[in-house]
Order: C-alpha cells, then structure tokens, then sequence
C-alpha cells in the first residue's frame, strides 16, 4: 500500500515519529522527508514505497479499523424513498447511509442530499435514493490500521469496511470518539 505524499506528515506526527527516525527507517535522508512533507519535491515510486512501508511496519502494532467500526451496516437499495432514508438516519442517529445493490456499492445518500431535495421541492416519498446518491465512499480493509484511515476521514464522511469480499462495516468521523475515549 502506497501512502500519498500529502498524508505522510500527518501519518508519521500521529505515530509520534520524528522525521529522522522516519528516514532512517525508510532509508532516505531527514531532508528528502522534510521536503516530501512539505511538497518541495515529488518522491520516486521506489522512496515513496520504502517511505509508506517504514510507516505501515510502525503501525502493524496499532489498532485496526475493525476495533472502531460500527456494525452491521445500515444501508438502503436504490429504489428507496427519500422518505425511508430519513426514517433509517434520524431512527439510528446517522447522518449518512450506503446505497447498496447486492454487494455492489453504488454511493451514498446524506442528510445535506435530503435538504437539497426539499429545498427543490421534491416528493420524498416519490424520490428514489439512487436518484439523490452522491459518490460512494471509499472501501477498506478491517486489518487497515487506524492511523491510516484517519487522513480519509478528512477527506471523506464515511468509509466502508470489506472482509472476505463482503462489506462487514462501516467508520465514520463520530467513530474517531471511541479512540478519544479509550485514550482516557
């Protein structure tokens, strides 16, 4: 697995790494670090690996995505009314749900999709979620450290979570509480 560039700094301040013991690891000089870290140069494919590598072997002994996930995953097929959408966010407290056509994820439908659709004075009961979708989210692995998901969670609302080639649960930025809690 290749790390982006942009995500290193992050990855390595929340594994409480220096860059020099980054560099050491990865082979590479504290002032190639430096520079990749704030975007002075682009690293070849083979120092980014030797960089990404040195930091998954530094979280191999961190906690898993599947130690934070929530499940099972609730979801909603395409044909879904808007209607049924609001029923499953607002029953689970959630503030976004998968569309979900057999084990094929299509995206995803959230509260700010819900209020667009009122606000242009659709029909929820009429509207269909595959209707409304925005992108899906992006799919990991259980075995995916923490320390890795935490840059997406960023990025994204919302990861799901694949084992076996089944989607056995789901991270969001409100799981990200149960590591601040533990840390108590």
């Amino acid at each position: 697995m290749i790390i982006d560039p942009k995500d290193i700094k992050k990855i390595r301040e929340s594994l409480g790494v220096t860059q020099k013991k980054l560099a050491k690891l990865a082979g590479v000089s504290q002032s190639f670090i430096a520079k990749v870290e704030q975007g002075q140069i682009d690293p070849t494919y083979s120092k980014l690996k030797a960089i990404s590598e040195a930091l998954l072997s530094l979280m191999e002994g961190s906690k898993k995505v599947r130690n934070i996930m929530t499940s099972p995953v609730i979801y909603v097929g395409p044909n879904d009314s808007l209607s049924k959408v609001a029923n499953l966010l607002e029953k689970n407290g959630i503030s976004q749900v998968p569309v979900i056509s057999g084990n094929t994820v299509l995206g995803t439908v959230s509260e700010a999709d819900l209020v667009r659709c009122l606000l242009k004075g659709k029909d929820v009961t009429a509207t269909k979620a595959g209707d409304v979708m925005g992108a899906p989210p992006p799919i990991i692995s259980a075995e995916t450290p923490v320390m890795f998901v935490l840059p997406m969670l960023e990025k994204f609302p919302a990861i799901l979570i694949i084992e076996n080639g089944e989607i056995k649960g789901i991270v969001t930025r409100a799981d990200v509480i149960k590591l601040v809690k533990e840390e108590k």
